[in-house]
């Protein structure tokens, strides 16, 4: 069971079969016969185990400051039993000129995006179909490899003779890029981007970002993405791994 204290440390995620968290005098315990990996997101007062989350919300969420002008923003967390799909802190609010650094602090492989959308329309679907010609032939560059092309039949309407249809993955997921006020330019950014943002964008995504040293091969090695606000305003955003985690930055 928990006991409620006033005052916390962090704990290290990566330690296991940890039975108590101190500070100072306090101790958060838990029945001697259960074996729980916990940490405490300090930003958001919360206790993370394996099977549960338990949280107080009388204390306002601090966010880390790494400098002055860089906030750190947590995409995700936890381990393999129980991977956590959500921002930490979730709602932020920063002083224009300010930056935040998402980084991804999950023990095992699991990705996060930080994309801000300004309709839902532009939400990227991950897979898309695309028209080649029918003779198109596709040659697998992994060696020994279990893979080939999806190729489906085409749509109404499509020419059989000329052309095929073939599911491939959707770059606008997988890249960091932004997309300009008028929903046509697109501007790729390198991996692991510094961007910065005056609000008037239409889309802007960091890719998927990895842990550290848990990329998928043959996926881009991201495992971060910074943005400076300039202009003051509200901004959410939303990982398109998963939909349902939403963050906001309030800028004043």
């Amino acid at each position: 069971m928990f006991s409620k204290i006033n005052k916390y440390i962090s704990l290290d995620p990566d330690v296991e079969n940890e039975k108590h968290i101190q500070s100072g005098q306090s101790v958060i315990s838990f029945h001697d016969s259960v074996n729980v990996n916990c940490w405490w997101a300090s930003v958001t007062n919360t206790i993370y185990c394996d099977n549960f989350i338990h949280r107080w919300t009388e204390q306002p969420a601090i966010a880390q400051t790494t400098n002055n002008d860089t906030v750190r923003v947590d995409a995700g967390g936890g381990n393999a039993t129980a991977p956590l799909t959500v921002y930490i802190p979730q709602n932020i609010t920063i002083e224009a000129g300010q930056t935040i650094n998402w980084i991804n602090p999950t023990t095992v492989g699991e990705p996060h995006s930080v994309t801000f959308l300004r309709e839902s329309s532009l939400f990227p679907p991950f897979v898309v179909p695309f028209a080649v010609p029918s003779t198109t032939e596709f040659r697998a560059l992994l060696p020994n490899s279990n893979v080939e092309p999806l190729v489906v039949p085409n749509s109404a309407g499509a020419n059989n003779e000329t052309e095929k249809t073939v599911i491939m993955n959707n770059g606008r997921v997988f890249n960091p890029l932004v997309i300009d006020s008028t929903g046509q330019n697109v501007t790729y950014l390198p991996l692991n981007a510094h961007y910065l943002m005056d609000g008037t964008e239409t889309y802007i995504n960091s890719g998927w970002i990895w842990p550290e040293g848990q990329v998928f091969p043959g996926a881009p090695p991201i495992t971060s993405f910074t943005v400076t606000f300039e202009e003051p305003a509200t901004y959410p955003y939303i990982c398109t791994v998963h939909p349902w985690m939403t963050g906001t930055v309030e800028v004043t």
